[in-house]
């Protein structure tokens, strides 16, 4: 019973020694892939690197009423804007531009009916295309993204 129990002892320890070579080659093949962009090129690490903006301060650019675009009928709606700036961005070079995203807001929501705008995701749409806008009015990056502060539709 001592040899059985010497034969199965070596093959156990054999055993947990294989297993724990294959982990650590596990372990150093996703580190490689992961760290050290796995010999994909720039393109490979370009693709795993992402920055994620922080978001600072917010300025209110002011209310908008403005017909739709509703046929055979005139509908109105009330907006509230607001921008969000990157975080340290200047807010006194973003306030000296807002009368452009003002003028951007007119034209984007005239395009608009009001069964576009109550819809689920009307909301959603207009703050996308405000934020285009924006990124346009905006290109080095002060502006985040468009708020809506308020959207009543008559």
């Amino acid at each position: 019973m001592a040899d059985s129990e010497k034969k199965g002892g070596k093959k156990g320890g054999k055993g947990k020694l294989l297993g724990g070579v294959g982990a650590l080659a596990v372990v150093g093949v996703v580190l490689y892939v992961f760290v050290l962009g796995g010999g994909g090129g720039e393109e490979a690490a370009a693709e795993t690197t992402t920055t994620v903006a922080v978001e600072g301060a917010v300025i209110e650019a002011g209310e908008l009423t403005v017909n739709l675009a509703d046929p055979g009928e005139t509908r109105y709606a009330r907006v509230g804007l607001a921008v969000v700036l990157a975080f340290g961005a200047d807010s006194g070079v973003v306030g000296e531009r807002i009368a452009l995203l003002q003028d951007a807001a007119l034209s984007e929501l005239n395009g608009f009916t009001s069964d576009e705008l109550l819809a689920p995701t009307g909301a959603d749409e207009l703050r996308g295309a405000l934020t285009d806008r924006a990124l346009e009015i905006w290109p080095d990056g002060e502006v985040l993204r468009v708020v809506l502060t308020e959207l009543i539709v008559q």
